[in-house]
């Protein structure tokens, strides 16, 4: 009697009478090896930007990020090897994630006008803030006190991001288009008016009952912010400012 597998019966050639073979299962190819990797380090990586976007840094740990993953803590350390290393792996992928959906060329903009390409430049911005508001929230988590991780994120990210921008006020200001005010403080107010908003959307619904996930409520908040900003900072206010 035979037990466990039941084996095929074989002709004198050791190939199954019923002509079929059986196939031994191998080991993974690397492709299959790669794409479970890459599968592994995308759950985590989502786990890490809700964890981080929700509770900061320093309230996070790596077995919460794993547990929220389903996984065990050792899948962290294995493909990031520290909090930190998968804290800037979440952001470099957030950053990634938001070029792709909002991708600018330069010469988009080469022909505006420094007003037309500034609005370009802060819709696009405030689009993005509304799309996902996790960057924003983890911003705000590492903006209320100096340290190593806001130094990384600036140098990596904020100071050629905020370049553009400088640089279109600037040009604005030397044509005569823009009110003469410190270049920063135009742009951080742009900056913060577009990301606060969108991170303070439970709010907005608590009070008056509107969706900022909606696209119509979005396209309106952006308008908005776009008027009462460029009303702000235009030499000769026009009252168009959501073109």
């Amino acid at each position: 009697m035979m037990t466990g597998i039941q084996l095929q019966s074989k002709t004198a050639g050791g190939k199954p009478k019923n002509g079929v073979r059986r196939t031994r299962r191998g080991r993974p190819s690397l492709a299959e090896v790669a794409n479970r990797q890459e599968s592994t380090q995308e759950s985590l990586l989502k786990s890490a930007i809700d964890a981080f976007a929700k509770h900061g840094f320093d309230a996070v740990t790596t077995s919460l990020i794993a547990e929220n993953a389903g996984m065990a803590q050792s899948m962290v350390h294995y493909h990031f090897k520290s909090k930190e290393q998968i804290w800037k792996a979440a952001i470099e992928q957030l950053m990634r994630d938001l070029s792709e959906r909002f991708p600018l060329a330069k010469d988009e903009l080469k022909d505006l006008d420094p007003v037309s390409r500034l609005k370009v430049l802060v819709r696009r911005f405030l689009k993005m803030s509304a799309r996902d508001i996790s960057l924003s929230r983890i911003m705000i988590h590492e903006g209320t006190a100096p340290g190593p991780r806001l130094n990384w994120i600036a140098e990596k990210f904020l100071k050629p991001g905020f370049e553009p921008l400088d640089e279109t006020v600037e040009e604005g200001v030397d044509a005569g288009l823009l009110k003469n005010l410190p270049i920063y403080t135009v742009t951080h107010t742009i900056i913060s008016a577009a990301a606060m908003t969108y991170c303070l959307a439970p709010v907005v619904d608590a009070t008056h009952g509107v969706d900022l996930a909606k696209s119509a409520s979005m396209d309106e908040m952006a308008d908005t912010v776009l008027t009462i900003l460029f009303d702000g900072i235009l030499a000769k206010p026009d009252g168009v400012g959501a073109d």
